[in-house]
C-alpha cells in the first residue's frame, strides 16, 4: 500500500517537472541535474562549515544566555530571579 502511494507521488512529481518544462523531457532532466548540482554544492559548503566534533556529539551546543546550567537546575537563577519548575 505504501509502495503504491510512493509510486503515485513519484509519478505526479515527474509529470509536474515535465509540465514545468513545457513538456520537454530533455529540459526537465537538465533542470533536475542543475538542481542536484546546487544541492550537492550546498551540502559540501555546510559540511565545511560544521565542526567534526560538533557533528559527532563531542561538543555540546552553546547554552542560551541566562539558561541554568545542569548543576543549577531547581536553584534560583541569578539572571532573572526565576525558579523554573521545568528544570527539576
Amino acid at each position: 500500500m505504501a509502495a503504491d502511494t510512493s509510486r503515485d507521488e513519484l509519478e505526479a512529481s515527474t509529470q509536474a517537472v515535465i509540465a514545468a518544462c513545457d513538456g520537454d523531457a530533455h529540459a526537465a532532466v537538465r533542470a533536475l541535474l542543475v538542481a542536484n548540482c546546487y544541492l550537492e554544492a550546498e551540502v559540501e559548503r555546510l559540511e565545511k562549515a560544521v565542526s567534526r566534533g560538533y557533528v559527532r556529539g563531542r561538543i555540546r551546543p552553546p547554552r542560551l544566555s541566562g539558561a541554568p546550567r545542569p548543576e543549577q537546575r531547581g536553584q534560583q537563577n541569578d539572571t532573572d530571579g526565576f525558579r523554573s519548575e521545568y528544570y527539576r
